[in-house]
């Protein structure tokens, strides 16, 4: 092929540790939810199809004891790079379900449960 970018293929060669218990990556770059993805997806095949949009720093596929739970974060190094991917990818194929692909939030800390405000 010789395809893609050699930053993506040097980005490709570092990939994020998986998470586990819902944690997204802990990566400086803009993410992108991918949400219904097929639980058979891995964070290797999910860095290889999103950069053909942009250059890719890492992938998570979001596990809960080990299972997946049918989403992942791609991270992106620019904010350019994250909305090149949801263009291309959002409402597309990805196995056999059609996926979700949103730039994610960052989540804002919250107060544990159980406390009170006075």
């Amino acid at each position: 092929d010789g395809g893609a970018a050699p930053a993506a293929a040097a980005a490709a060669a570092e990939p994020m540790p998986v998470a586990n218990d819902g944690a997204a990556p802990a990566d400086d770059g803009v993410k992108v939810f991918v949400g219904n993805l097929p639980y058979s997806s891995t964070e290797e095949e999910l860095v290889q199809q999103f950069s053909a949009a942009a250059p890719v720093r890492g992938a998570v596929v979001v596990r809960r004891r080990e299972r997946p739970l049918g989403f992942a974060f791609v991270a992106f190094a620019d904010q350019a790079g994250a909305e090149r991917a949801v263009a291309q990818f959002d409402g597309t194929m990805i196995g056999d379900r059609k996926v979700s692909v949103q730039v994610a939030h960052t989540q804002q800390p919250t107060a544990p449960s159980g406390t009170r405000r006075r």
